[in-house]
């Protein structure tokens, strides 16, 4: 990976009712390229779902953003 630092982080609940946080890092370009989502697993301290949205337009990835579920 080519990130120099952490821009943002920004905590959510997505349309699934999952806990997230979307994040932004800063590339060797000083720019924030796409976004980073990791989900909070319930009930497990041990699972974390990573989601990035480097191939996606911003549009799809917010969509799939919100689909992600956990059952």
């Amino acid at each position: 990976y080519r990130w120099k630092s952490l821009g943002s982080v920004t905590a959510f609940t997505n349309a699934s009712g999952l806990a997230g946080y979307r994040a932004k890092y800063v590339d060797d370009t000083d720019k924030t390229p796409y976004d980073h989502v990791f989900f909070e697993v319930p009930g497990r301290n041990d699972l974390l779902i990573w989601v990035s949205g480097k191939l996606f337009s911003q549009e799809n990835f917010d969509r799939l953003v919100d689909s992600v579920s956990w059952k």
